[in-house]
């Protein structure tokens, strides 16, 4: 996997780049003085009887508590260190000045649900998955209309519009196809909508800490759901709490559906602004995304998630060019004028 803008033909420069900024902060990492390696140091044992030599049964449970939690410490940590590691080595390529003509922004109509799409679109000084990276200037909230690597059913790659460019996650909107010019697009409004059929109840659990967890059950296939939602959710030991309220997790491959892990926990509002919510991610928050969210600020209740996208065909995106190298440099500053001003 070439990973977020590497692309599914990873070059050896990225992975070389890749090796070697992990190579550093692994080695970082575990040095004698790095206060985020002695964190993720189990505590030494201590021989609870002279005696003996043995240690009680109470001192074995907390022996095994903490060592649970340094391992899914350490596996935190080296989950956002090698995110890092593939961000900083593949994400964004600097634009090469080629000569005339040169693109300079984009023209998109044809968006029925989200209207305010309809406009010129604006070139982003960089690149990702080597295509062209378009935003609507707006300095506030800006959106980012990209191509993503990898993405589809075909696996030959799709065009995003999201509020960031990322290799991973859901997107505002998605490309029909690969071709930016093809016209179709799947996409909502964005309004939640309730899951009757969802449940969310508390349950004994012999795996979760002082054996309690969650029963979710009812998610299917559609929309923002996902079948492999459904399962035994684990209670965490406080040290993991998230926002202040428990933690979750259902492991790998925990029910009929498979999936990898899953996380129910509790987020701050997000980009749009909703309030808090409890919400089953993909990891310990919704920088990637959420399937479905508790209506309320209740852990047991009534449930909502997106519904299916609909196919808006009829999206034309026209490219603008400039004539030479010289009146390119202009767009380059309206660019920037722009989003200062939070606005084009």
């Amino acid at each position: 996997d070439g990973g977020p803008g590497g692309g599914p033909h990873l070059s050896y420069w990225c992975l070389w780049n890749f090796v070697n900024v992990a190579y550093e902060q692994l080695r970082a990492l575990h040095a004698v003085d790095s206060p985020l390696n002695a964190a993720m140091l189990p505590l030494d044992q201590e021989d609870g009887s002279a005696d003996s030599g043995q240690a009680s049964q109470g001192q074995e449970e907390a022996a095994s508590t903490e060592r649970k939690r340094k391992e899914q410490l350490k596996f935190e940590v080296m989950r956002f260190l090698l995110g890092t590691c593939v961000q900083f080595a593949t994400r964004q390529t600097k634009i090469v000045s080629h000569r005339s003509p040169q693109c300079d922004g984009l023209q998109v109509r044809g968006f029925t649900l989200q209207s305010h799409w309809n406009r010129d679109w604006l070139l982003c000084p960089f690149t990702f998955c080597e295509r062209r990276v378009f935003t609507n200037g707006n300095g506030r909230d800006p959106m980012y209309l990209y191509f993503r690597s990898g993405a589809g059913d075909d696996g030959l790659g799709r065009w995003f519009i999201n509020s960031e460019v990322t290799g991973e996650g859901w997107g505002y909107a998605i490309s029909a196809t690969p071709d930016l010019k093809a016209g179709g697009w799947y996409t909502s409004d964005g309004k939640l909508v309730r899951c009757p059929q969802v449940k969310v109840e508390h349950c004994k659990a012999s795996g979760g800490h002082r054996g309690l967890g969650v029963s979710v059950s009812g998610c299917t296939d559609e929309g923002g759901q996902s079948a492999s939602d459904n399962g035994l959710y684990l209670l965490q030991p406080p040290c993991f709490d998230v926002g202040g309220k428990s933690h979750y997790i259902k492991p790998a491959g925990a029910n009929q559906a498979g999936g990898g892990k899953r996380h129910l926990v509790w987020c701050g509002p997000d980009a749009a602004g909703d309030p808090n919510r409890w919400k089953v991610c993909d990891v310990c928050d919704d920088s990637l995304g959420s399937s479905i969210q508790s209506v309320s600020n209740d852990l047991v209740g009534s449930y909502e998630a997106l519904p299916d996208d609909e196919l808006v065909p009829g999206v034309t995106m026209v490219l603008h060019f400039t004539s030479s190298p010289e009146t390119s440099q202009k767009p380059k500053r309206r660019v920037a004028r722009d989003l200062r001003r939070g606005g084009g």
